[in-house]
């Protein structure tokens, strides 16, 4: 809520917060809230942008400012809060690697074997989120159409890498790149995995999951 924040903080003000680092932009964002007057458009992104989490409003709250009383929206509409706390992903985003699967490559052994290939990886990286899994496959489906040796691992380190940047997304206890790089066992043992090669690949799968790293459908 505090980027929706920025973003109306920037609307009000005609242009681009100046700074690519959080400390000046915060510098810039609490200069610019001292000057906001007292109206509602104003006063709902100072509610927006609360340094204090716990204080700040969320969206069904926001929903409820003044500034949206026209668009008719309650607290007692159903509808509304189902619309709000559930978002089918799949159909808001759909891949075409997952939608279009021409040639049945979700139901077959390399699939599998695949997965299997991920769960592995995934228990080397002590991965405990069942979403790391499923993120991970569901990013190897997009990259495979840019990889043709995606499950070679010894001809390429993609797969690892959907692995790496799942765990990273899901998971609470985190592995330096570094560290990563210097793991001795498994997988990592075996491949010449590399850090500043999975930067690149990282960048890559941002871009064919639209920017949304949450996986579009889960497999059992």
């Amino acid at each position: 809520m505090y980027s929706v924040g920025v973003v109306l903080l920037e609307i009000l003000r005609g242009s681009c917060i100046e700074s690519f680092k959080d400390r000046g932009a915060s510098k810039i964002v609490e200069s610019e809230l001292e000057s906001l007057p007292n109206q509602p458009f104003a006063n709902l992104i100072r509610a927006l942008l609360q340094k204090d989490p716990t204080k700040r409003m969320n969206a069904m709250d926001a929903l409820q400012h003044e500034v949206f009383k026209k668009f008719g929206f309650t607290n007692n509409d159903t509808h509304l809060q189902d619309t709000l706390r559930t978002i089918d992903i799949e159909k808001a985003l759909p891949l075409d690697g997952v939608e279009n699967d021409s040639e049945g490559f979700l139901d077959s052994k390399e699939s599998k074997k695949r997965m299997q290939v991920i769960q592995t990886i995934a228990n080397e990286l002590d991965a405990v989120n069942p979403f790391t899994v499923q993120a991970a496959f569901c990013y190897s489906l997009q990259l495979a159409q840019l990889d043709d040796c995606i499950d070679n691992l010894s001809e390429s380190q993609g797969l690892i890498d959907c692995v790496v940047l799942a765990h990273k997304f899901f998971e609470k206890e985190l592995w330096n790149l570094k560290d990563i790089e210097t793991l001795d066992r498994g997988t990592f043992k075996k491949c010449n995995w590399s850090a500043s090669n999975y930067i690149d690949t990282e960048g890559t799968i941002w871009m064919l999951m639209d920017f949304c790293l949450y996986p579009r459908k889960l497999w059992i």
